[in-house]
């Protein structure tokens, strides 16, 4: 969830920062993540743009695939969704996950 005036781009920026920086700490050096098709290029252009900076996190090798080439691509949307049912106080499947996910929280500068 992000704020209101702040676009999904903008916010997406801000994630995918933070979750390779995660995974960087965590000695992780190839992400894969589901492809938006037409949109993959404006996150490969802003990890370029963080390569060139010498941000830490922009070392991670990234790829993007369709989900149906990999199945296993769907396991962060249901982590996703059993986070937001939980912040929305819908149901507590978050138990389940409870110490096997990090929830990472992002503050915009």
């Amino acid at each position: 969830m992000h704020a209101p005036e702040t676009s999904s781009e903008r916010a997406r920026r801000y994630c995918l920062s933070s979750l390779l920086r995660r995974v960087a700490e965590l000695g992780v050096d190839h992400v894969v993540f589901g492809s938006r098709r037409s949109e993959d290029h404006k996150d490969m252009w802003v990890i370029a743009a963080w390569r060139r900076a010498k941000r830490p996190e922009a070392f991670v090798r990234v790829d993007f695939v369709w989900s149906v080439a990999e199945p296993a691509l769907w396991l962060a949307d249901v982590v996703a969704g059993a986070f937001m049912w939980w912040l929305g106080d819908q149901c507590d499947e978050w138990h389940h996950l409870d110490g096997k996910a990090e929830v990472i929280e992002i503050e915009e500068p």
